[in-house]
């Protein structure tokens, strides 16, 4: 017999910060909870985490046009939302989210309302950064940089230091999530928002480190009600292909930008800025620049009376100043004068970095006999990585990805239901990166693997259901100096 969780849904109606307020706490109404999480593939990105709540909805509550409501006027999609379970006494952080809307779902037998939620995945998809260029950083650092430029609360990150140094980063007003989702393909991490809402990034070596180490379940098959083979030939590469666009440093100070009015032109045409006026302007660069000076009076920027430069100079009452990020810089100019002010010049200068052919390195298994090529034909992996690390490191990548990939490697989808409390318990308890013994006499099965994607379902009659996508240890497990334990591990990591 089962101790069944008691489960807490609270909505953020009052947008303050808490879930403390009247009516914020909507378990009572709750009829069904579904929410997911992680990534179906090794080298796919991450799903945005969803969740569905499905509540009983008898008088309108949650339709937010309902004046009559105790809900209203503050039923709106972005609303914060957290999900929590307690069994035995220990309490689960379960999905922390927003709101995405409000579905009135009426039924003969009985009205209700769907709440569609998201975590913050969907936030980072929709807020576009721009950051200063980034030299010699971490991953870790890198995704600090990022969450800080989007107001991701600095106490609910979990952020590895990372692996591999970056030489040249940048991103100019691109989505905060492409930028992670770069890194995370760079660095061959896993990133993901956990039950409490945390922004989590696990470098490459995540696995190789405690708790990663040792499983923390056996999960057997009298656990499991359902067991679901991935086809294994699909996930078979035999053919790495890594390439990546290189820059080098060219310490010549060049013009990177010049206003356009300013350019040549056969009849003037300065912008006039009126007294105590300000322009703003964005300063587009050809590729990637450094070391981007502040404009200067008279070499990069000048002031007259007259549009054509002809009048008194008034260079001394304009005041230039300039934010630099990587391909652009924004130019800030104000008319101290007491008069209309022409600006007869303006130019951004710098050193542009020098953009050779792209590098590509190709490493494969094959084409003789034995070899994964000659077993499954040429299956190819091409990855574009978004940031040039070195030669040496897209090599060791390209060898890592073909030691990894030429064989195949069974994954599985497991199904459990929380009809124990052992059961119960660690459907509750396991997060993704987890690492468990699957057993089954049936599939010959009797190894490690890693929970890559979670699916939860608590049904009305408050059972708990979950699959967990499974990715074999072995397929991740790699001696590295300084982290593995030697005779545990069979292949060199890098």
């Amino acid at each position: 017999m089962v101790d069944l969780a008691a489960y807490e849904v609270c909505v953020d109606w009052k947008n303050n910060g808490d879930f403390v307020d009247a009516e914020e706490d909507i378990s009572a109404d709750v009829r069904e909870l579904v929410w997911s999480r992680g990534r179906d593939q090794e080298l796919n990105k991450v799903d945005t985490g969803r969740c569905r709540v499905t509540v009983v909805d008898l008088d309108g509550k949650y339709i937010p046009e309902n004046t009559g409501s105790v809900l209203f006027p503050d039923a709106l999609p972005g609303r914060a939302v957290r999900v929590r379970a307690t069994h035995n006494l220990m309490t689960y952080d379960l999905f922390r989210g927003v709101l995405d809307d409000l579905l009135p779902e009426p039924r003969l037998t009985e009205r209700r309302a769907v709440l569609p939620c998201l975590d913050g995945l969907d936030k980072l998809a929709r807020d576009k950064i721009t950051m200063a260029l980034q030299k010699i950083k971490l991953s870790g650092e890198l995704f600090t940089e990022a969450l800080d430029k989007v107001g991701w609360d600095a106490g609910r990150r979990v952020l590895d230091t990372g692996i591999d140094t970056y030489p040249l980063v940048f991103t100019e007003r691109g989505y905060c999530r492409n930028f992670l989702d770069n890194i995370a393909l760079s660095e061959f991490g896993f990133f993901y928002v956990d039950g409490r809402g945390y922004l989590c990034w696990e470098d490459r070596h995540h696995r190789l480190k405690v708790p990663h180490t040792v499983s923390q379940w056996t999960c057997s098959a009298d656990k499991y009600i359902d067991l679901e083979p991935m086809d294994p030939i699909k996930g078979v590469r035999n053919v790495i292909i890594i390439e990546a666009q290189p820059y080098i440093a060219n310490a010549a100070v060049v013009e990177l930008w010049r206003l356009q009015e300013n350019k040549d032109n056969v009849v003037p045409d300065s912008p006039v800025l009126r007294p105590g006026e300000s322009y703003d302007y964005w300063a587009k660069f050809s590729g990637i620049a450094d070391n981007v000076i502040t404009p200067a009076a008279t070499t990069d920027y000048l002031g007259n009376v007259a549009i054509d430069g002809s009048g008194v100079d008034k260079t001394a009452q304009l005041a230039v100043g300039a934010t630099k990020y990587a391909q652009s810089t924004k130019i800030t100019v104000t008319n101290n004068d007491a008069g209309n002010v022409y600006l007869t010049m303006l130019k951004i200068r710098g050193e542009l970095y020098d953009k050779p052919q792209r590098l590509e390195i190709v490493d494969q298994d094959g084409p003789g006999a034995g070899t994964s090529i000659a077993r499954f034909g040429e299956r190819h992996l091409p990855i574009s990585l978004p940031y040039y690390l070195s030669a040496q490191v897209m090599r060791d990548t390209a060898a890592w990805q073909l030691a990894t990939k030429k064989d195949p490697w069974a994954s599985y989808r497991v199904h459990l239901i929380g009809d124990t409390n052992e059961v119960l318990e660690q459907i509750l308890l396991r997060k993704l990166s987890d690492r468990i013994t699957l057993q089954s006499a049936d599939f010959n099965i009797n190894a490690d693997y890693y929970i890559d994607k979670m699916e939860h379902h608590v049904r009305e009659d408050g059972l708990h259901e979950c699959r967990w996508t499974l990715t074999r240890a072995d397929d991740q497990f790699y001696w590295v100096i300084g982290v593995s334990t030697i005779g545990e591990t069979t292949r060199l990591g890098f």
